[in-house]
């Protein structure tokens, strides 16, 4: 009896020693596993790469946050991160982070030229096969996907549109008795009607090459050739036909002289339109037409605005590539039918006519005019012989008065 009630409590014992260790390392196992989800979840954020987005100091910084901030970044193993640079040079730093290959994941393009340079020197992803599996030609209207298309390869996905139009103050015209031109001749015309009694026909950015741009290319496409094309700026920067110094006023400037009365016409884009809307209530009535070369239906818009991917990026995943064509399509939505700052580009955005006069006329201007014309071979010949910044320095010389014609064109060879 005496020896079962010592083995009883052996037993216990045992059971009870065992509970402890076991307990413990139960414990010990808990502690482990937290440790390792701990370890884990460091190595997570330690992992998570910077996903590097680029944009012009034009573009609202505040906005695209709000876009790609919807994403999740932990479970894309990335952390976002934006950078702006200055309008002036941002074209310029993409092209020497191209050739020393430090550009960033993502990065807003405008430029057709830029986009080609880029595509040359091997600094943007070719999103063909991308765009053919997940079908996403379905989505875009006609005409605004090839924009990003070189070499029948898709190198990026458009945002929205643009196009070069004249604006002109209706009331203006109307006092004066006057018609909005349609041809070059006609525009010659009411620009001297218009001095006579003392109006500024014009005002321009003349400090902007992107306004000069706009007066060429409309009398490229107007004679059909380089030569005429720079003897007849030569001739109309001599009519005098803009506010006083606009050598030195920038665009944003010279559409404010335009918006408050002090000018019968501007020739600008459609990224101008919403400007002007939200001017009506100042009792201006504004209208746009196509830029005034006659009877010649010539497009002088492009879709080439929108993000691209860097080329050989280590983001190079499916589901980086679907974060880049959602974040596209709502920044696109964000810019064109919510904000009016440019052209559609999907099937299915459709713009309010009565908040959005201007800018559905300039889409079914650019709608209605062919693609073909002179001025993308005049700028793709200088681009391959690397003219293009010597470009810009002349023709703006030539807008401003300090050269003429013949230097402006014997200087590029021309």
């Amino acid at each position: 009896m005496h020896h079962n009630k010592m083995l009883n409590h052996v037993v216990a014992a045992i059971i009870v020693v065992f509970a402890l260790i076991s307990g413990e390392l139960f414990i010990s196992i808990l502690h482990n596993m937290q440790d390792e989800k701990n370890m884990a979840n460091e190595s997570l954020v330690s992992s998570q790469n910077e996903y590097n987005i680029w944009i012009p100091s034009n573009l609202d910084e505040k906005m695209i946050k709000s876009i790609y901030t919807s994403y999740d970044e932990e479970k894309m193993g990335v952390n976002f991160k934006i950078t702006m640079f200055s309008e002036e040079i941002y074209e310029d730093t993409l092209i020497n982070a191209g050739i020393t290959n430090k550009l960033p994941d993502m990065f807003y393009i405008k430029n057709k030229q830029c986009l080609e340079q880029l595509v040359e020197i091997g600094g943007i992803m070719d999103l063909s096969e991308y765009v053919a599996t997940k079908r996403l030609d379905r989505n875009f209207m006609k005409g605004t996907l090839e924009d990003f298309m070189i070499n029948r390869r898709i190198y990026g996905l458009p945002i929205m549109g643009e196009e070069n139009v004249l604006y002109y103050n209706e009331d203006i015209f109307e006092a004066c008795n006057m018609t909005y031109p349609k041809t070059y001749k006609e525009f010659i015309e009411v620009i001297n009607q218009f001095k006579q009694i003392r109006v500024i026909p014009l005002s321009v950015g003349g400090a902007s090459y992107e306004s000069v741009k706009c007066y060429f290319q409309m009398l490229v496409e107007n004679y059909g050739n380089i030569e005429e094309a720079a003897s007849a700026l030569e001739e109309l920067i001599k009519l005098e036909p803009f506010e006083r110094k606009y050598e030195g006023i920038e665009e944003g400037d010279a559409l404010s002289t335009f918006i408050r009365g002090e000018s019968a016409m501007f020739i600008g884009t459609s990224t101008q339109a919403s400007l002007l809307e939200g001017n009506r209530a100042r009792k201006k009535n504004f209208k746009v037409t196509a830029c005034p070369i006659g009877d010649k239906s010539i497009n002088f818009g492009n879709y080439t605005y929108g993000f691209v991917l860097k080329s050989g990026s280590s983001f190079n995943r499916e589901e980086v590539r679907d974060f880049y064509e959602k974040f596209s399509r709502d920044f696109s939505w964000e810019m064109t039918v919510f904000r009016g700052k440019g052209l559609p580009v999907y099937k299915n955005q459709k713009m309010e006519k009565t908040r959005f006069t201007l800018l559905n006329s300039c889409s079914e201007i650019m709608k209605e005019s062919s693609k073909e014309g002179m001025w993308k071979y005049l700028i793709e010949s200088i681009t391959k012989e690397r003219l293009n910044e010597i470009y810009k320095e002349q023709i703006m010389g030539l807008f401003q008065g300090k050269i003429d014609s013949k230097t402006f064109l014997s200087t590029l060879g021309l």
